[in-house]
């Protein structure tokens, strides 16, 4: 029997494996050569800080041992201008902080801010800023040395804390939103600089100091941010006290705080109102802290104008002028229908009555606020309820339907039910009825 002939490989086979192999081996090659090169040229965040300082700060010195090897960002690690990620302290009174602000053409830029005392002045200013990291903004090259050593430089750090202050000429041809990126950063780091480090005091960082000490640990976790100055505040005068800042104060899953702070210094009266801002959840600004010179005039006018404010301001009632918190006649403010609670005041004429309305499912009633203005119903809104486990129904289509019910109807008499109501809460809705013609009952007495 002969021999089997052996088949001759296919060419094309061959070629493919060699082909393969050559790919393999040049694959091999470029990984070893990048991970050497990876190697060689590596940079760790230790090296790239030193250089930068190296290049913007050589009085950095090695900086504060102790500081920096227990020093953390904590909380107002964000503020309104972006977040900050390190901070480092210098030998002397200057503080590197590493900050991120955001607008930019391709989002954020990390930039190193320096800032300290120089020539023993107790003026804090910016010393000196470097971009960390451009995050890919493609004409970050516009923005030179030229640059880096005129803006912001020399500049106090309470000025570039302000939303305010002018930067307008912190930009070069095509960088506007890459220089707004910078821009938002350096003021976080000022903001930082003011708000946590405590570089420098101001009446507003004593004050919001004031109203966390005031506070307690039990609101630990709320960020503050001022509102306005109280220049613009002037119907919040009571008596010879004008209110100096407003602050708002929110936190993750919790109400948002409103604290008002009238006077500087050893004058300062504190009142802390609590607010829940939905218009299901609203309450009449329940104090839940004020300062121990807090007088009483100023927090019941607080209580007052807080609610009214933000009640009359919600539906788009004219400009007013607050003039109090009415008081109640019990004649008319109590009826078959339910009661009247609360009359807020307007020099012009707009009311904000809180008013009680009976008639609901199991006994059960629903409280309401009504904004009345010239005649007519502005607005409503729901506060709480007793047992009216079908008012969501009325809740869920606010924006559609319910929020329609009422408005612009006069008060001139009493309103009926009518189509007034969503399914399965015709009982809840006939108590929102009879909370309705309350107020409008009430305020017909008051126009008499």
């Amino acid at each position: 029997m002969s021999e089997k002939t052996k088949k001759p490989a296919n060419p094309a086979v061959v070629q493919t494996v060699k082909t393969i192999a050559v790919l393999v081996v040049i694959c091999l090659v470029c990984v070893a050569l990048l991970a050497l090169c990876n190697d060689l040229l590596y940079v760790s965040e230790e090296e790239q800080f030193n250089r930068a300082m190296d290049k913007i700060y050589k009085d950095y010195g090695g900086g504060d041992e102790e500081f920096n090897s227990t020093f953390t960002v904590g909380e107002g690690a964000e503020n309104e201008f972006g977040k900050i990620s390190e901070v480092y302290k210098a030998k002397g009174d200057a503080y590197v902080i590493v900050a991120e602000g955001g607008g930019g053409y391709k989002g954020s830029v990390s930039v190193y801010v320096v800032v300290g005392k120089t020539d023993g002045s107790d003026n804090v200013v910016v010393i000196a800023w470097l971009v960390k990291d451009s995050g890919g903004e493609t004409l970050m090259s516009n923005i030179t040395d030229k640059q880096r050593n005129s803006w912001y430089v020399g500049k106090s750090i309470t000025d570039y804390a302000s939303a305010d202050f002018d930067v307008s000429n912190n930009k070069v041809a095509g960088t506007t939103l890459t220089s707004t990126a910078i821009n938002n950063a350096v003021k976080a780091a000022c903001v930082y600089g003011i708000n946590v480090l405590k570089l420098v005091s101001t009446p507003e960082s004593e004050a919001r100091d004031a109203v966390v000490a005031l506070l307690g640990k039990d609101y630990e976790g709320y960020e503050f941010k001022s509102v306005s100055d109280g220049t613009q505040f002037d119907e919040y005068k009571v008596g010879d006290s004008t209110l100096s800042f407003y602050f708002e104060g929110t936190k993750d899953g919790a109400d948002p705080i409103a604290a008002y702070v009238y006077g500087q210094d050893e004058n300062r009266q504190i009142v802390v109102v609590k607010n829940g801002l939905t218009h299901a959840e609203l309450l009449a600004a329940d104090v839940v802290a004020k300062s121990d010179n807090a007088t009483d005039e100023i927090v019941n006018k607080v209580k007052s104008l807080s609610y009214f404010e933000y009640t009359v301001h919600t539906y788009g009632a004219p400009e007013f002028t607050f003039d109090g918190k009415a008081e109640i006649d019990p004649a008319v403010g109590t009826g078959d229908k339910g009661t009247v609670d609360a009359v807020y005041t307007s020099a012009d004429g707009t009311l904000v009555i809180t008013a009680t309305g009976n008639g609901g499912y199991s006994g059960g009633t629903v409280t309401i606020n009504v904004v009345i203005s010239n005649g007519t119903i502005a607005g409503w809104y729901i506060v709480s309820n007793d047992k009216q486990s079908f008012l969501p129904n009325i809740e869920a289509v606010w924006d559609t339907q319910a929020k329609d019910w009422y408005v612009d109807s006069p008060i001139d008499k009493d309103i009926a039910l009518g189509n007034n109501k969503v399914a399965g809460t015709s009982m809840s809705s006939t108590a929102i009825n009879n909370a309705v013609n309350m107020a409008c009952a009430y305020a017909r007495s008051l126009a008499q």
